[in-house]
């Protein structure tokens, strides 16, 4: 299926707002092999909106919108979409008595009439239910048999709609459906699985796809034939063994937390250069409560000293980025959070503070594991976000590694 996608707002031109969403719908995209044929931003512009479906609409077989959804007077996409297309607006009911009771539920009062507004449908098209705000998303088909697909902006709203109701919808309309396989490898780069997935896959019609970040790479798999497909997903599998997330998992987080579980461990974690960075990934995940504690962010000497009871002695000597000193955080910091596991990080993230001894991107790690501790030094490469980033994914690898044993 040819896809393209629209992405509206000034707000993304002017750049004071990131274009998230187009990343985003090009990876749930990818996950049912399709990959989008092109991506336009357009400012809320009756004019610019017309003029991109008159570039996308005749080679496009899916259109989908991003922004401009909703009661203000700069949502524009959905009455200039049907207008395009000559479809008549009609009051979807459904939609209006969602309103309504939420409206008298958290209001105690009617909507106003600009919210009841947004329970205008295309004729003959469907509503996607809004489960964080007002505006539903909008499907219908044009009667030259293209799709259109109109999605709120804010990835609040725009997410959960697109995993429970777009996608479904697409798997059903799909004519030749691809099969497809994703997997996330951890402590690899990019170049490493590209190297050893094309070995695997010579000879095969199967197409690849590839996205590193800084705890693993995303390797996506898609073939015509299921049974072709199946077999180098087992060569996949067996190569790459236990870098493999488990099933489900996206992200390093999701699978040490399930692995923390099964072991019944529970984590606590102190944090220097990195912030809470850790902490903060880990409690993004639903279902972290049941393994971790808590963390410290322990920034400078005299919350080391008096929260994690680094001695004096131990930084005048080694100084706060150094072996001895994470070595120390993460022992004191199980026995004071009572937890089997923890983590402590503390380095020189920069730009500023380094020295021909200890330059910018040195980071001391200390992992410990049931009584066992594993310190490592790193010298990492880059700016201070991807020092600290970089710094996140080797304290989460170390854990999973000793994890694993």
């Amino acid at each position: 299926m040819k896809v393209s996608i629209i992405t509206i707002g000034d707000e993304l031109l002017k750049g004071s707002t990131v274009n998230t969403n187009a990343a985003f719908l090009g990876e749930c995209l990818l996950e049912i092999g399709i990959v989008p044929s092109q991506n336009l931003v357009v400012p809320d512009s009756p004019d610019a909106i017309c003029k991109a479906l008159d570039y996308l609409v005749p080679d496009s077989e899916l259109i989908i919108t991003s922004g401009g959804l909703g009661p203000t007077g700069d949502d524009l996409t959905r009455d200039v979409i049907a207008g395009y297309f000559k479809l008549k607006l009609v009051s979807d009911e459904s939609i209006c008595a969602i309103f309504k009771d939420r409206w008298q539920r958290l209001k105690n009062c009617p909507p106003p009439p600009k919210v009841l507004e947004q329970a205008l449908v295309p004729e003959g098209g469907e509503a996607f239910i809004n489960e964080v705000g007002t505006a539903p998303g909008l499907w219908f088909q044009a009667d030259s048999g293209k799709y259109v697909c109109m999605l709120p902006g804010p990835p609040l709203e725009q997410r959960p709609m697109v995993a429970k109701q777009l996608i479904p919808k697409l798997k059903s309309v799909l004519k030749n459906p691809v099969a497809a396989k994703v997997y996330y490898i951890a402590h690899a780069s990019e170049s490493e699985v590209e190297k050893s997935v094309e070995s695997i896959i010579k000879g095969k019609n199967i197409k690849t796809a590839y996205c590193a970040s800084y705890d693993h790479v995303k390797l996506f798999l898609s073939c015509m034939s299921e049974h072709e497909l199946s077999s180098v997903c087992a060569e996949v599998e067996s190569h790459f063994g236990e870098q493999l997330l488990k099933e489900n998992c996206k992200s390093m987080t999701e699978d040490i937390i399930i692995r923390l579980k099964e072991k019944c461990l529970t984590l606590s974690t102190a944090e220097s250069c990195t912030g809470g960075m850790i902490a903060a990934g880990i409690t993004s995940i639903p279902g972290a409560s049941e393994i971790f504690a808590g963390s410290l962010v322990a920034y400078c000497n005299d919350i080391k000293t008096r929260c994690l009871n680094v001695t004096r002695e131990v930084l005048d000597t080694y100084g706060a980025v150094s072996e001895q000193c994470v070595a120390s955080m993460v022992e004191n910091l199980c026995a004071r959070f009572i937890t089997s596991a923890g983590i402590a990080v503390s380095g020189i993230a920069g730009p500023d503070g380094g020295t021909p001894e200890k330059p910018v991107g040195l980071v001391y790690i200390a992992v410990k594991v049931n009584g066992q501790c594993k310190v490592i030094k790193c010298n990492f490469s880059g700016n201070r976000d991807a020092i600290r980033h970089r710094a996140v994914a080797e304290a989460l690898y170390i854990l999973r590694e000793m994890l694993l044993q």
